[in-house]
């Protein structure tokens, strides 16, 4: 195919039925960040049913490059097991052949055929020179506020260790 990539993180079409890149690209990040290094074969990695695991089935499993070995190019490639998942986002309803069953909902994604603008409302010069000063004169006295009460510390937070009472 000579198309454009797709960036757009939609429901699968009938022929596209594994995530696009960007979706890809995601997974591996989300699975090198959160998931741990397993002795792995390339292998079992790949299809974890054949390892003897007991809790294979509540993690995916990434074959990964790793880092690069000392001062050569290659890599030294290991498996990552995460728990990072990827669903497809389909209902049942689409594998009947009865268009008219009412067992199962359907959904549909909304599809834009032109580009549209929205304008938001700005307010008066007036009211953002207003705002801009009020912020500014709320700063300073802020500023002038703590250097007094820093100057005035050790007048202000004393403290006393002795019995007596003070009042």
């Amino acid at each position: 195919e000579n198309r454009p990539p797709q960036y757009y993180m939609s429901a699968p079409s009938p022929s596209h039925r594994d995530p696009n890149h960007p979706v890809r690209l995601l997974l591996s990040v989300l699975a090198n960040l959160t998931g741990t290094p397993v002795n792995f074969t390339k292998e079992e990695c790949q299809s974890p049913e054949t390892t003897t695991d007991p809790k294979k089935e509540l993690y995916e499993y990434f074959w990964v490059h790793g880092p690069v070995d000392g001062n050569t190019t290659s890599r030294l490639p290991y498996c990552v097991r995460s728990t990072v998942h990827s669903h497809m986002a389909e209902s049942p309803a689409f594998e009947l052949n009865d268009w008219n069953s009412t067992e199962y909902s359907t959904w549909t994604e909304s599809r834009w055929k032109e580009i549209h603008a929205r304008i938001f409302l700005v307010p008066s010069k007036e009211l953002e020179v207003i705002t801009l000063v009020v912020g500014i004169a709320v700063f300073l006295i802020s500023l002038v506020a703590t250097y007094f009460i820093n100057a005035k510390a050790d007048i202000l937070f004393t403290n006393t260790q002795d019995n007596e009472v003070a009042y």
